[in-house]
């Protein structure tokens, strides 16, 4: 036996769904100008990167002519606006401050360039070789940040009405039997898919160890009350 309680009744939601990238974390590194790439130091996908981390070594002479026109400059006024406008130049292109200070200690413009990784993370795809010339605006490296993923579920039209932002959600994976992972609902698709008469719930997926991947099949769980206090 047991007591009998006063309570609201709760039920149990089971969804499926699939792990893919936290599109807030995606960065695209694309050409701010021309250049030819002469080492690639990250030439296969799937490698993990540092921020600040070497990605490759370029030679530009649009680069060495800019930083040609900032000593020019800095030499004439250190503090002129012509030496602002051509500092903020070589950083709009990608330069560090410490790379444009370092070009002003040492008095020279130096023939290569080196790009670094603006976030760490994994290198999803990449579109260059050595050898390669790249244009302005011409994509070459794509990084990801995996320390958090997003969990896409398919609720029923049905349940949508049981759903809301900050919900938690246990979910499972084939990879890692019997272990639950959880997350929280940060979004809900305001529109519903005519073909599968379903509603997508994207969940917050904190992946620090990096164990979850983009791409797993997960079984997810949500408890919900079937009533609430007035």
């Amino acid at each position: 036996t047991t007591p009998v309680q006063r309570k609201y009744p709760e039920m149990s939601i089971r969804l499926v769904g699939k792990l893919v990238y936290d599109e807030t974390r995606v960065k695209s590194l694309t050409a701010r100008f021309p250049a030819r790439i002469d080492e690639l130091f990250v030439n296969f996908t799937g490698v993990k990167v540092q921020a600040g981390e070497h990605l490759a070594k370029v030679y530009s002479p649009e680069l060495l002519t800019a930083q040609r026109e900032l000593l020019s400059a800095y030499k004439r006024d250190p503090n002129s606006s012509i030496t602002r406008v051509a500092s903020e130049k070589l950083r709009l292109w990608g330069l560090l401050p410490y790379q444009i200070d370092s070009i002003i200690k040492l008095g020279e413009a130096r023939d290569h360039f080196v790009l670094r990784a603006p976030i760490g993370g994994v290198v999803v795809s990449q579109n260059v070789k050595e050898g390669d010339y790249i244009n302005v605006g011409s994509p070459f490296l794509r990084i990801v940040d995996l320390s958090q993923l997003w969990l896409i579920l398919d609720a029923y039209e049905s349940d949508i009405t049981w759903f809301r932002y900050g919900q938690d959600v246990h979910f499972s994976v084939e990879a890692f039997p019997g272990e639950l992972f959880e997350g929280r609902i940060a979004f809900i698709e305001p529109e519903v898919d005519r073909r599968t008469r379903t509603v997508s719930i994207r969940v917050n997926v904190p992946n620090l160890d990096g164990r979850l991947k983009p791409g797993m099949f997960a079984r997810g769980d949500v408890a919900v009350k079937m009533a609430e206090d007035g």
